[in-house]
């Protein structure tokens, strides 16, 4: 099973489930309505299965009920709530009743870069951090204010290349859904302070390089020298705007893939070792006892 899937990869979901009730832009951004008419197939492998993504990803239940889990802890949705899923989290649908109806907005980093929010970009997806609850119960005006934005960006989508300022509409309404998003965060989150929004940015670099090496690359001095800074001074940022110092994110990233690995597949424990990098299984061993408080085989028999 691969690890990450791209967001190319929902255009089978789309065709299978959205129909015309969903659009995409050049692996960037992509708008999807899906009504459920019937139960979700159990071989369904981008759906059933656990996996990281390459994306951000906000879910929405307008009917119906649902169950995710979310780095291994199981989120039961209403109508009226929603889910934010950052790239670094592992992600597995459980449960979708038939008669669902389901909105999502899916977007890369590098659409974000692309339309040039510069440093509102850590701003505004600050709510995709793990220190923010991830289900959000919407409002009454917020639910509706949600239904009105994103009809409006399927709107601008269907007519990005016939109008000459496609692009640039459809830039302003997804960043109106954005701002939209972050005013409902703020019942979910810590206020920032200035101090916070100005560091958020190293912050941000940091996670993207850390998802995309921390199966190969552990040593913090990596990071800092891709960042330009001392490794105290990653730490110490990185800690005050995640709780969590940077050489905890990079464990935080290797343990969860390795739960994956002990879940999903039958991969010996050897092998998990050598995809995660460790230098023995022993050491490995010892690494997954140390954050989890058990052996990787005594995780993976709470699953057999």
């Amino acid at each position: 099973m691969k690890r990450y899937k791209r967001i190319a990869e929902l255009d089978d979901l789309v065709r299978m489930y959205a129909r015309d009730q969903s659009k995409s832009l050049e692996g960037k951004l992509a708008l999807t309505l899906v009504n459920i008419e019937e139960d979700v197939p159990e071989d369904n492998e981008f759906i059933r299965n656990s996996f990281q993504a390459d994306y951000f990803t906000v879910f929405r239940l307008r009917k119906g009920n649902s169950v995710i889990r979310l780095n291994f802890k199981d989120y039961r949705i209403s109508p009226g709530q929603l889910v934010v899923i950052g790239p670094d989290c592992v992600r597995q649908l459980i449960s979708l009743d038939a008669g669902s109806v389901v909105e999502s907005v899916v977007f890369t980093i590098d659409y974000l870069n692309e339309i040039k929010l510069g440093k509102k970009n850590s701003i505004l997806i600050h709510f995709f951090s793990y220190k923010v609850h991830r289900l959000w119960s919407l409002e009454k005006g917020e639910d509706e204010k949600m239904d009105f934005l994103f009809a409006r960006m399927l709107e601008k989508m269907d007519h990005i290349y016939s109008d000459n300022f496609g692009f640039e509409l459809l830039r302003i309404c997804f960043i109106e859904y954005l701002i939209e998003l972050n005013y409902v965060s703020l019942r979910y989150r810590e206020k920032l302070t200035n101090r916070y929004v100005i560091r958020e940015d190293l912050v941000a670099k940091f996670i993207q390089l850390a998802q995309t090496n921390h199966l190969v690359e552990r040593q913090l001095s990596f990071y800092a020298d891709k960042l330009f800074v001392t490794s105290k001074h990653l730490s110490e940022t990185v800690k005050l705007i995640t709780g969590k110092t940077a050489r905890q994110y990079i464990d935080y990233l290797n343990v969860i893939e390795a739960k994956r690995l002990l879940e999903s597949t039958a991969l010996p424990i050897s092998d998990i070792s050598d995809r995660l990098s460790f230098s023995s299984p022993a050491f490995f061993t010892k690494f997954f006892h140390r954050m989890e408080h058990k052996s990787p085989r005594e995780y993976r028999k709470r699953y057999k």
